[in-house]
């Protein structure tokens, strides 16, 4: 988020919700930079536990396909697994959101 839309939002609220005048500057709401600073850390999180989930997800797919397959018995592949693909297209669809965010 960024600091113009904080600002707004802070600004909003202030209106909405004027702040009480008896109040000590202690209980007043925090400032758009402290909001910001903490917006950003929350953001950051968020994307971090998105991205281990989706890792995790794919790294299931890639473990079942390894593990259900008699590697003894089979005979060469001549093409590319639909597991593999599946991996491909979910990492290539994880990279377009995150780049997008950036």
């Amino acid at each position: 988020m960024g600091n113009s839309t904080i600002s707004y939002l802070a600004t909003l609220t202030d209106e909405m919700f004027p702040p009480d005048q008896t109040a000590v500057p202690e209980q007043l709401s925090p400032s758009v930079s402290e909001l910001v600073a903490l917006a950003t850390s929350t953001v950051q999180q968020v994307l971090t536990s998105y991205v281990n989930i989706k890792g995790l997800s794919i790294s299931q797919m890639i473990h079942t396909s390894v593990k259900t397959r008699d590697w003894l018995s089979t005979v060469e592949p001549r093409n590319v697994r639909a597991a593999m693909k599946r991996v491909v297209e979910e990492i290539t669809v994880l990279e377009i959101q995150i780049g997008s965010l950036f």
